[in-house]
């Protein structure tokens, strides 16, 4: 994982517990195809995936958010 300012020059950020329809606009208007997920303090707890958002989509008996 990468921490804090050097973070955000790599990947946009989605806040945990956000829905993957807001995760999937955030990386499409980005132009990324990874974002971190973040805490409200902005402690990063993982990332998603354009990918893993793909495979969701095609498997809906998940959870629809990035928490």
């Amino acid at each position: 994982f990468l921490a804090g300012a050097d973070r955000a020059k790599f990947a946009p950020e989605v806040p945990a517990g956000a829905s993957l329809r807001d995760a999937l606009s955030v990386l499409l208007a980005s132009g990324a195809s990874t974002a971190a997920v973040v805490a409200e303090g902005g402690e990063a707890l993982g990332s998603v995936t354009i990918e893993a958002i793909r495979e969701r989509a095609v498997s809906p008996a998940q959870p629809d958010s990035v928490s």
